[in-house]
Order: structure tokens, then C-alpha cells, then sequence
């Protein structure tokens, strides 16, 4: 869990610190989710998994979902 901020700009390394920081505790997962705010654009986010080596060489982002609460479908 992030301490603060938002996963999208201003604490990216606070990110690649936590996927790391999971890696060492255990190398293998079978998913990890990152669950974000509504008002969180996913590009910097999935850009952390391509573009960060200690990230990038080992893990790979399968796919991102993205929904929308009940108020917002009608």
C-alpha cells in the first residue's frame, strides 16, 4: 500500500519501490493488481512496466482494466 499521492505522477517511484519491494518477498505471482482512482490516467502507470529496468526485467503487464461506477453508465 502507497503511503500517499497519486500513482500517476508524483509518486512513481513510490511505485517501482512497492513492485520491487514484492519481488524480493516473493518472486512469483500469479497477478498483482493496482487499483487506482477514478481521476488516475493509466499511461504513466503502464509506461512504470516498460520503462523502469528493475520493473521491466521482471514483470510484465498482461492487460489493464478499466470501468466505470453505476452512476457513470447512465
Amino acid at each position: 500500500m502507497l503511503n500517499n499521492g497519486c500513482l500517476c505522477c508524483t509518486v512513481r517511484d513510490d511505485l517501482v519501490s512497492m513492485l520491487n519491494t514484492l519481488y524480493d518477498r516473493r518472486s512469483q505471482f500469479d497477478r498483482i493488481v493496482i487499483e487506482t482512482t477514478g481521476l488516475a490516467q493509466p499511461a504513466p502507470i503502464i509506461q512504470t512496466f516498460f520503462l523502469e529496468p528493475s520493473v521491466s526485467d521482471r514483470m510484465r503487464l498482461d492487460g489493464v482494466h478499466q470501468g466505470g461506477g453505476t452512476g457513470m453508465l447512465w
